[in-house]
């Protein structure tokens, strides 16, 4: 599911892709495959993208564990999201930042909230790139909710519901 011009996009592409599931795993593991925690998720998502000086990444603190199919559509909806970041938004900049913030409503449902400032002007993309279908996918399809995108000038933000946590 990727519209790679060359091979090496197509590769870095699919590394990417697996390397999420991949950190999600081994987040299995350690819980005796029962889940995974939230922010343990999301920090190592965006591990990357973090060591450098002139990017930050904030996380919020609430726990919450995930259940392993709810997990693994976080897991790939956040890499889409920092892969989107350093290539055109938040992290593609200097002093660009990106803070994740997630609550769980009165039903249970968890609600994770993606926001970036700092980075280049964002306009509303031309088409739905693989990495919206994608983040659709995983959310309509395997989590039944619901996610919404706002390409706000100082930065996309991005809400996402996964009733199944």
């Amino acid at each position: 599911m990727t519209r790679a011009q060359t091979a090496e996009e197509l590769r870095t592409a699919i590394t990417g892709r697996v390397n999420a599931l991949d950190n999600v795993h081994r987040l299995f593991v350690q819980a005796n495959w029962s889940g995974a925690d939230l922010r343990t998720l999301i920090a190592g998502e965006l591990a990357p993208y973090r060591q450098r000086e002139d990017r930050n990444a904030t996380l919020s603190d609430p726990d919450i564990m995930l259940a392993p199919n709810t997990a693994q559509a976080v897991s790939l909806i956040l890499h889409e999201l920092a892969t989107n970041a350093a290539k055109y938004g938040a992290f593609s900049a200097f002093g660009g930042h990106v803070r994740v913030d997630w609550v769980r409503r009165d039903d249970g449902v968890p609600v994770l909230r993606w926001d970036e400032g700092g980075g280049p002007a964002v306009m509303p993309p031309a088409r739905r790139g693989v990495g919206t279908r994608v983040m659709e996918s995983m959310v309509h399809g395997q989590a039944n909710g619901t996610i919404r995108f706002d390409w706000r000038p100082e930065g996309l933000l991005c809400e996402f519901s996964l009733p199944v946590a």
